[in-house]
């Protein structure tokens, strides 16, 4: 009896993070299971590092496009794969070489699950096509505590550079 009840915990605390994933996809409010601050504040450093990469010091619009990136609307919509961040001068936008422009549209409004994972026994991955999302158990629920976003990641293209 004590073998099975460890059985039916052990497999709900592992199906628990993929339903809590499957949930937020879904959720037409998401904002309980997203810790905010930290995904703005790991969005901004994104963002920074990238410029600072590409175009020097940072510009006195960088506060401005930081903030409308990373309001809770537009993390809600990255997180589902269908937002769009405003074109930055050294981040590509558009379809990725090799792609065509229809397969590019059709893709920006889906998830494109590539990986999920545990990391340790309290975090959770899910990697799709365009973000690198953490999960991890605060209290009893699953939350988004971390988002990386690939195509800030990446390092820039040659014509990226070009002006």
């Amino acid at each position: 009896m004590l073998l099975q009840l460890f059985a039916l915990l052990s497999a709900v605390y592992l199906v628990y993070p993929f339903l809590s994933y499957a949930w937020l996809l879904r959720d037409p409010e998401p904002a309980n299971q997203l810790d905010a601050p930290s995904i703005r504040r790991s969005i901004a450093r994104q963002i920074e590092a990238r410029l600072r990469r590409t175009e020097g010091p940072s510009s006195p619009l960088l506060t401005r496009m930081i903030q409308e990136i990373t309001s809770e609307a537009m993390i809600e919509e990255l997180i589902r794969g269908c937002g769009e961040l405003p074109a930055l001068p050294s981040v590509s936008v558009g379809p990725r070489p090799g792609r065509d422009a229809r397969e590019a549209t059709s893709a920006r409004c889906s998830s494109e699950l590539e990986w999920m994972f545990f990391t340790s026994w309290n975090q959770f991955e899910v990697q799709t096509a365009e973000t690198l999302i953490r999960m991890q158990l605060q209290g009893s629920t699953w939350k988004v505590v971390d988002l990386q976003l690939r195509r800030l990641s990446a390092e820039p293209t040659r014509s990226e550079n070009l002006p």
